[in-house]
């Protein structure tokens, strides 16, 4: 099985009639089993290039590009977009090579933040010194700056904090928050959180 990804959202599979087949064996049928197919599939998908299909509609086209090749295209359809919320997004990349990614989620509470800190303990770790918790109008923002030696882990952390949050942008210029909110931990926010839970 071949994956590529085309974009965030669109994802190209390459299967050979042999990988295709093997899904009826599984199941003692002579036809496959394409549920457990595509769930398959998503699975590994999922793991490979760490975006969440989970809870999104999606949309499976396939084709047939030789004898024993076949092409799936697997689309979300109602993935997550950037959302300004209360702070106007804006790009920001730097051209000096410490550049670095922003990402920045709103959250309703403090209490929300405290559980995905408590599922993903790891980012605490990996991102400690560059994350900071920002409260405006009722509302918390947690932004964290990804250094670019760390960059293969955004889709990952944006995955996993789409559970809990919403993304305000993928990437937002820091002075926008300071300006706007109120700064409530600098720098180490999940980690001064995870002490005090």
């Amino acid at each position: 099985m071949k994956i590529e990804r085309i974009n965030d959202n669109k994802i190209k599979i390459i299967l050979t009639r042999d990988e295709i087949t093997s899904w009826s064996k599984v199941a003692n049928k002579r036809i496959p089993d394409y549920n457990a197919m595509m769930i398959d599939i998503i699975s590994e998908i999922e793991r490979r290039t760490g975006l969440s299909f989970q809870g999104s509609r999606i949309v499976v086209e396939a084709t047939q590009s030789s004898e024993s090749t076949y092409v799936v295209y697997v689309t979300r359809m109602d993935a997550p977009k950037p959302r300004t919320h209360l702070i106007r997004d804006k790009i920001y990349k730097p051209a000096s090579k410490n550049r670095k990614l922003s990402v920045v989620f709103c959250f309703d509470d403090i209490e929300t933040i405290c559980l995905f800190n408590e599922a993903n303990s790891f980012y605490s770790e990996l991102f400690d010194g560059v994350n900071s918790l920002y409260s405006y109008e009722d509302k918390y923002y947690l932004m964290i700056d990804i250094p670019q030696r760390f960059e293969e882990y955004r889709s990952q952390l944006c995955g996993d904090l789409s559970e809990y949050a919403k993304s305000v942008a993928g990437t937002v210029i820091p002075y926008v928050l300071s300006e706007h909110a109120k700064c409530v931990i600098k720098g180490s926010a999940l980690k001064t959180l995870k002490k005090i839970t």
